[in-house]
């Protein structure tokens, strides 16, 4: 029983403390001073057993604040605005660690453009016109002048009949009909911007070749131009950049699902990347208006719930988060008018481990 109170047994669980409290009332009772004796060191072993247990719950409790810290530490790293913008704390050590870097916004103008949808429009059935327009134009030739010479030996004695005239200006009048058909169509489903284009020949053969491609872009619904667009840009899926286009007029017919006015374009395909029927996404620029606003590379820009937004550096070691509306596509980013400025200074790496910093304060903690 000395020994046990000299080696300060381990705490023990309440369980184990009331058997032991068992165990010491279940000795014999002994007389005179050896019963006191007894009893007192039965109330030393228990002293020391509460105490015991009273520091391992002490202990248990720290090592439970200590796993907690972490998710405290992790949440105090976001916080709020007055005007209720979210805040990202880091300090430059942390910044470092991850990455982080930022930019300033430059500052870059355009001209306004009104967004478009279209598709690549497969050159088939204009190269088959084409060819029957031109198989029509040489078989008219080529009766006209047998015409001409039918005319002609008549008109210098009996070389040839009253019937062979005849017969040669109708074969001319039938080629006419023909051609003045393959046109009619032509002009009814192409335009005049295509029919009448004085190098048609040379154009579809590069459209065979799929060296240049024939696009359309309608405006939504309701919407219209006072004038027609000097110009157009293309989004074509995987390049790293807008595609150039040429506007060549308006469409002659209106698309029946969106019902908007059409617009036919060109476009250099080098390398071939635009396929016949592949959707397209356009930019028509309008005459006489410019937008000015702050370039934001493609790389400061993080996506959430259906918003594209930036992070903003409000301090050494503040970031807010502003949202943004790409609008206007252009070389190595977006033209952004409103929610940035120019010269503000923006996030452009590490702005999705700044994201992942906020969904992680988001987490409740488990009690």
């Amino acid at each position: 029983m000395s020994r046990m109170v000299g080696r300060r047994p381990p705490a023990a669980p309440l369980a184990e403390l009331t058997l032991v409290r068992l165990d010491s009332a279940a000795l014999p009772r002994a007389e005179g001073p050896q019963r006191r004796s007894s009893g007192t060191r039965s109330s030393c072993i228990l002293i020391v057993l509460l105490v015991a247990v009273a520091f391992r719950g002490a202990s248990w409790l720290r090592a439970d604040e200590d796993e907690k810290q972490p998710a405290r530490a992790a949440q105090s790293r976001v916080s709020h605005g007055a005007d209720g913008q979210t805040l990202v704390t880091l300090t430059a050590e942390e910044q470092r660690l991850i990455g982080l870097h930022t930019a300033v916004l430059a500052a870059t103008n355009h001209p306004a453009e009104i967004k478009a949808y279209g598709r690549v429009l497969d050159p088939a059935a204009l190269i088959q016109f084409v060819g029957e327009q031109d198989s029509a134009r040489a078989a008219l030739t080529a009766s006209r002048q047998e015409y001409e010479r039918q005319k002609h030996l008549l008109a210098q004695g009996p070389n040839t009949s009253v019937k062979a005239l005849e017969t040669a200006r109708a074969a001319m009048q039938r080629d006419q009909i023909a051609l003045v058909t393959v046109r009619t169509r032509l002009l009814s489903e192409w335009g005049p911007v295509l029919a009448d284009r004085p190098d048609l020949a040379a154009f579809v053969g590069l459209l065979a070749r799929r060296e240049v491609v024939l696009a359309r872009l309608d405006l939504p619904t309701g919407q219209g131009l006072a004038a027609s667009p000097q110009g157009a840009r293309l989004i074509v899926p995987g390049a790293a950049s807008p595609l150039p286009a040429e506007v060549i007029g308006r469409a002659p017919m209106t698309d029946a699902a969106v019902q908007g006015a059409g617009f036919l374009l060109t476009a250099t395909n080098r390398p071939p990347e635009l396929a016949p029927g592949l959707v397209l996404i356009g930019y028509l620029s309008l005459p006489g208006t410019t937008l000015h606003g702050a370039l934001v590379p493609e790389s400061a820009v993080v996506r959430s719930a259906g918003r594209t937004w930036v992070y903003l550096q409000s301090g050494p070691t503040t970031f807010a988060r502003q949202e943004v509306s790409l609008d206007w596509p252009m070389a190595g980013g977006w033209l952004v008018t409103r929610g940035v400025k120019a010269g503000g200074r923006a996030v452009v790496q590490g702005a999705q481990d700044l994201l992942s910093e906020e969904r992680k304060s988001e987490i409740k903690p488990a009690d």
